[in-house]
């Protein structure tokens, strides 16, 4: 655990010291474009991670143990519960980079923001169906993941419009999926 703590939070500073090895070889409009981007990823990765700390760990493991009656006795051993602990945060914060991608889709114009809008049934199925797949196999714990992805996926399709129309508005150039 401890390795894994200091990972998370040795992560910024090794971030950095990448960054500091290769600025010099971009562009100085590389760097402008770049250094937003990164901030962005590392706050929404440690969003994601205290997410899946503070608010969903707590919930899952009361669920589990809810289970444990006179007859089932619980046998979660600290280890296996650290180690679901870290893919769990680890998921959450892949997870919550989501509107990090749909903007840098729209940025580089792969996608409009007019196709996300119109599949937003398919980006909810497709949230559910990866909440489904780092929760546990209940109900609750994979709403009480997909909720802020869903939310997520609105405020990042607004995102991707504001940059879809400061980026493309001019052009004839609608994108891969537009």
């Amino acid at each position: 655990m401890a390795l894994w703590t200091g990972g998370v939070v040795a992560l910024p500073y090794v971030m950095f010291e990448l960054w500091r090895f290769v600025a010099p070889g971009l562009k100085k409009t590389e760097r402008i474009f770049a250094v937003p981007w990164m901030v962005a990823s590392a706050v929404l990765l440690y969003l994601g991670i205290a997410f899946a700390i503070e608010l969903l760990l707590p919930m899952i493991v009361r669920m589990l143990q809810s289970f444990a009656t006179g007859q089932i006795e619980p046998r979660m051993s600290l280890l296996s519960l650290l180690h679901f602990s870290v893919k769990m945060a680890a998921g959450c914060g892949l997870l919550f980079q989501l509107p990090l991608v749909l903007c840098l889709l729209a940025w580089f114009g792969i996608v409009s923001p007019g196709v996300l809008a119109r599949q937003w049934r398919h980006a909810v199925f497709f949230i559910a169906l990866a909440a489904a797949v780092v929760t546990p196999g209940d109900g609750p714990s994979m709403l009480v993941l997909s909720a802020p992805l869903v939310l997520l996926y609105f405020v990042s399709l607004i995102l991707a419009w504001a940059i879809w129309r400061s980026r493309w508005k001019d052009r004839h150039e609608p994108g891969w999926l537009g």
